[in-house]
């Protein structure tokens, strides 16, 4: 049977189909149907390059998707989508782990196991500096070299530069993920108390806009920045993606940021970005309570790149007009 080109809008048969001119990959009757559909299709499109065309090959992307390390981050734990139909396809999405201070990337890789999120395949970073005294890692400098808490104040250097640090770090593994094939609006942060903070911290800076950010029990930055208006403070911490959604949430902790201080930097954020949903919790701890989890998937479901948008995303424009033809999305 033969393909027939569909207009990504309305539906309607084409003959001489226009073709979004960045991503090659969507086609519309006329200008009106595409600038219809640009609401939609903008969280999607990106420009076409040489590599789509090797994405495609199912068994190649798996192996240059699922590394054992990165430049930036030597240690590493993936976790495959649990649901998956063909193993040998990587899910669309993939969620970045970035866990507490004092944890490895190997607790919360057992934790993405546990919530085996549909359509989604999980990478579990390590922190990239040690904590002194402990087993574990830390996103920014949280302890003097004494084993002493490091305490905030305007005029500390030692976790605000450690921080840009680990900025650059996750900028850079975000480079060398889009080359491997993973398309930036499926890449999704998730971080806990300090990951919490590097999260929305990398994903804000980027230079494109990534999925979304979960950012747990940390906080919305520095508490450095705690005095500073709201100008001061996006020109300060470099913030760019206004439109980047963000889920921040905050349990309570005896050791952890005030209840108080949380909403407060959740109010300076939701001022400035446009997509920004802020819950607080009442039981301690990391997804305990079923409320959360639920937060949690409404918060990613409808962000996540479906299978055929992957498809046309790489290119293979026939086999969706295919399958489309026979409605199966």
């Amino acid at each position: 049977t033969a393909v027939v080109d569909r207009c990504a809008t309305c539906g309607s048969q084409l003959d001489a189909p226009l073709r979004c001119s960045r991503c090659k990959t969507s086609i519309y009757c006329n200008r009106d149907c595409q600038k219809k559909h640009w609401s939609e299709h903008k969280r999607l499109c990106r420009p076409f390059t040489a590599l789509d065309q090797e994405r495609s090959k199912p068994r190649q992307f798996k192996e240059r998707t699922c590394r054992k390390a990165y430049a930036s981050f030597p240690h590493v734990k993936w976790v495959p989508c649990a649901t998956r139909q063909h193993p040998d396809v990587p899910a669309p999405n993939l969620l970045i782990m970035l866990h507490g201070t004092g944890d490895t990337e190997a607790g919360f890789a057992k934790l993405a196991a546990s919530m085996a999120v549909p359509g989604m395949e999980t990478l579990s970073l390590r922190a990239p500096l040690a904590v002194p005294y402990y087993d574990g890692f830390s996103w920014h400098r949280v302890f003097q070299d004494d084993g002493n808490l490091i305490e905030p104040n305007p005029d500390e250097k030692r976790r605000v530069d450690s921080l840009q640090q680990t900025r650059k770090a996750l900028h850079a593994l975000f480079d060398e993920l889009h080359v491997d094939g993973w398309h930036l609006r499926g890449i999704f942060l998730l971080g806990f108390g300090t990951g919490a903070i590097a999260a929305i911290d990398a994903g804000l800076t980027y230079q494109d806009t990534l999925g979304g950010v979960v950012a747990m029990s940390g906080g919305s930055f520095l508490e450095e920045y705690n005095a500073l208006d709201l100008d001061t403070l996006v020109t300060r911490l470099e913030w760019r993606q206004k439109e980047l959604p963000l889920l921040v949430t905050h349990n309570p902790s005896e050791h952890g940021l005030p209840v108080e201080m949380a909403v407060s930097q959740a109010t300076l954020l939701k001022a400035w970005a446009s997509k920004v949903t802020y819950e607080t919790y009442s039981k301690p701890g990391l997804l305990k309570t079923q409320e959360e989890v639920k937060t949690l998937f409404a918060f990613l479901s409808p962000l996540m790149i479906t299978s055929l948008h992957e498809m046309a995303l790489n290119g293979e424009v026939e086999e969706v007009a295919r399958l489309e033809q026979l409605n199966l999305k």
